[in-house]
């Protein structure tokens, strides 16, 4: 059985998946992680968690690389079956995936159907940001659709702003379970697999969404994904203000921007992270992930790679 795991940039989906890999419900559990970049960083990352991780790489699912979904989920059985035997798989999809298309493909695809079964769709939401998460298109139709809804950082809220919260969220999809994001992993999954009503939510969601097909754009023109390989260590407090200073005159066009960066006299890499043109705190790993390499991929709106080389390599 598959879950479908979907989330704007920056709602916590990787950290989430990689706590609930740390459980014993998701012990046995494998990872397919929709890589928009050419630096695999989320895969890199959740191979210390678990073993079973792989890249889906070459565009967002939904779209640049749906049709090479089925033939990663089936690499990935046959890649770990010997030595890492699984039991179900977590489909972490990249921020801008819009969940209709995946969902005609679990539905029309016999292969999928027989092997890798839709165990359901949950969608994380920051709520520490406020209801304005939920105001993209993508957001939104990530929320209508999901089975199950888990509200991150749930512990930031005041009560209040909690209800608030649940509240915008279930007059989205007022059918998905709703559950916190410290809920454990079983939890999450029998919530997900248990939600009612899950046709007429996936047809409601299809219909509340201008179609799009082959040659049609499923996201805002102009988003394009840069990865940047840094050749050598950067001085961490340095290279902070910078990406600072970039974020600051780039607010409204850089939508995320992820990477592990090597250090001046660290052994492990530093984990960047930025979203809403905000700089989240920055951590240091302890050693390498296993083929990590030095590198930032960025998410924009109207910047082009020489203009995003110049500003950060």
């Amino acid at each position: 059985p598959v879950l479908l795991v979907a989330g704007a940039f920056g709602a916590g989906k990787t950290t989430l998946l990689a706590r609930w890999m740390a459980e014993p419900a998701f012990a046995s559990a494998a990872v397919l992680v929709n890589e928009l970049g050419e630096a695999c960083v989320d895969t890199a990352l959740l191979r210390g968690t678990s073993p079973a991780a792989l890249a889906l790489a070459g565009g967002c699912a939904c779209c640049g690389a749906r049709e090479a979904l089925a033939a990663s989920l089936e690499a990935l059985a046959g890649r770990h079956r010997a030595n890492a035997p699984f039991d179900r798989v977590a489909v972490e999809l990249a921020g801008l995936a819009h969940p209709r298309a995946l969902l005609e493909d679990f539905t029309r695809d016999p292969r999928l159907r027989e092997r890798f079964p839709l165990h359901g769709l949950a969608t994380v939401v920051d709520a520490a940001v406020g209801t304005g998460a939920l105001a993209a298109s993508s957001a939104r139709a990530q929320l209508a659709a999901a089975d199950l809804i888990v509200l991150a950082r749930s512990e930031h809220c005041a009560p209040d702003a909690w209800r608030r919260f649940a509240e915008a969220a279930r007059r989205i999809n007022p059918h998905a379970e709703l559950v916190r994001g410290d809920a454990e992993a079983a939890q999450v999954w029998h919530a997900a697999g248990a939600a009612s009503g899950r046709e007429l939510r996936y047809l409601e969601a299809a219909l509340g969404d201008a179609p799009h097909g082959a040659g049609e754009r499923a996201h805002p023109e102009g988003i394009a994904v840069h990865t940047l390989c840094l050749g050598e260590p950067v001085e961490l407090s340095a290279y902070c203000l910078r990406l600072a200073a970039f974020l600051e005159a780039h607010a409204d066009s850089v939508l995320r921007i992820k990477g592990l960066v090597a250090v001046r006299g660290r052994h492990g890499p530093a984990v960047i992270q930025a979203v809403r043109g905000e700089l989240q705190p920055v951590r240091t790993l302890g050693q390498w992930p296993a083929g990590a390499v030095s590198a930032l991929v960025v998410v924009a709106r109207g910047l082009d790679a020489a203009a995003i080389s110049a500003a950060l390599s």
